[in-house]
C-alpha cells in the first residue's frame, strides 16, 4: 500500500475519497463517490501485480451475485492499484464485528450470506483459498448488513470433482515461493485447512469450506488479537490447548474439533454443520450446495415487505379514501 493513507476529497481518476472505512488483508478501504454513485476503494501494491492480475481476470470472468462484492474498475495511484468496488461501506466483517458484538442468533443470517457467496463462487469453478473475516466486506441491507465475499486475488479454478484440474490456473503456487511462504507462516494458524500442512497438496473447494467453518466458529468465539501484521485487532480462531502447547484447530482430530464447537456455539444444527465443515478430511465436508441448503432450516429468513405488496396496499387504502369521501360528498 501507499505509505501515506489517502484522505479526504482525494482524486483517483473521476472517483473522489470520502473517508477510510477499514483496512482489509491486502491494503485499506475507502468510501468514494462519482457522481451522485458510491463506490469501495481497495488498495493492493503495484509490487503485488500477480495478485492484481489474478483478481481483476477473476472478476472479469465472474457473474454477479448479491453475496459476491462487484468489481467496477481499477484505477492507480501512487504506489497501488485501487480496486472499485460496489458500495461495502460498512468495512470488514472483522472490524463489524469487533465493534458490533452481535448476538449468535444474528450471526446466523451472516453465516447464511457467506454460504451463498462460496456456493456462488465454486459453482463458477473457482476456489477462494483466502476466506477470513478481513476479506468479507459488508453494505448496507435493509434490515440488516449484507455480507459480501471479497478478494480472489489467492483464487484458482477448480472443477466439479472438488480438485484443482486442468482449467488454466491465473495464479499457479508452485511458481510464487513467496507465496507459499506467505501461507504457511502467517496464516496456516488462522483460517487455513488441512491441505496447507502437505506443499505437495492441493487446495480444494473443501478447502474453503473449512475457512468459513473456523469464520463461523470465530464469530461466536470473538476471540480479539493485536495483529501486528496488519496493525489492527483481529479475530482469531480458537485453538485447543493440550500438554504439549497450544494446538490450532487445522492440526486436531475431529474430536477435539467437536468438543470445542460445543463449547462455543449454542445451536445445536450449528455445532453439527460447523463440525463438518471442520471435519480433518477434505472428502467429508459438506459441498456448498448441501452447506446452504442445512441453513435454510435454522437461518430466520429476513422480515421485509414485499414492494409489490405496499404498492398493492397504499392503492386500496387511496381507493377506500376516494369511495369515503365521495359518499360523505353524495350524502351531504
Amino acid at each position: 500500500m501507499s505509505d501515506l493513507p489517502l484522505s479526504p476529497g482525494t482524486c483517483l481518476g473521476n472517483y473522489h475519497v470520502v473517508r477510510a472505512v477499514g483496512k482489509g488483508e491486502f491494503g485499506m478501504l475507502y468510501e468514494s463517490r462519482k457522481g451522485r454513485e458510491s463506490f469501495t476503494l481497495r488498495g493492493k501494491k503495484v509490487d503485488e501485480q500477480w495478485a492484481v492480475d489474478n483478481e481483476i481476470s477473476m472478476m472479469n470472468g465472474l457473474p454477479q451475485h448479491t453475496h459476491v462484492s462487484t468489481f467496477v474498475d481499477s484505477v492507480a495511484h501512487g504506489n497501488a492499484i485501487y480496486f472499485v468496488l460496489e458500495d461495502c461501506n460498512i468495512g470488514t466483517l472483522n472490524d463489524f464485528l469487533i465493534k458490533e458484538k452481535p448476538p449468535e442468533q444474528f450471526l446466523h443470517s451472516l453465516m447464511f450470506d457467506m454460504a451463498k457467496g462460496v456456493l456462488h463462487l465454486h459453482r463458477n469453478k473457482i476456489v477462494h483459498r483466502d476466506l477470513n473475516p478481513n476479506n468479507v466486506l459488508l453494505s448496507a441491507g435493509r434490515h440488516r448488513p449484507i455480507c459480501k465475499i471479497s478478494n480472489l486475488s489467492l483464487a484458482q479454478y477448480g472443477n466439479c470433482y472438488n480438485q484443482l484440474d486442468t482449467v488454466p490456473n491465473v495464479l499457479d503456487i508452485t511458481t510464487h515461493a513467496d507465496l507459499y511462504l506467505f501461507l504457511t507462516t502467517r496464516c496456516s494458524d488462522k483460517y487455513w485447512p488441512p491441505e496447507i500442512k502437505d506443499h505437495g497438496d492441493s487446495f480444494r473447494f473443501a478447502s474453503d469450506i473449512f475457512s468459513l467453518g473456523l469464520i463461523f466458529l470465530s464469530m461466536v468465539s470473538l476471540i480479539v488479537k493485536y495483529d501486528k501484521y496488519l496493525s489492527k485487532d483481529m479475530i482469531y480462531p480458537p485453538t485447543v490447548k493440550k500438554s504439549s502447547g497450544v494446538t490450532p484447530l487445522f492440526l486436531c482430530s475431529l474430536q477435539d474439533v467437536k468438543e470445542m464447537v460445543a463449547s462455543i456455539v449454542a445451536s445445536a444444527a450449528v455445532q453439527d454443520l460447523v463440525c463438518g465443515m471442520l471435519h480433518p478430511t477434505h472428502g467429508k465436508r459438506p459441498q456448498a450446495g448441501q452447506l446452504v441448503a442445512a441453513m435454510k432450516t435454522f437461518v430466520a429468513p429476513d422480515r421485509s415487505i414485499p414492494i409489490g405488496f405496499i404498492v398493492l396496499l397504499s392503492l386500496a387504502v387511496l381507493l377506500i379514501v376516494v369511495i369515503v369521501t365521495w359518499k360523505l360528498t353524495f350524502d351531504y
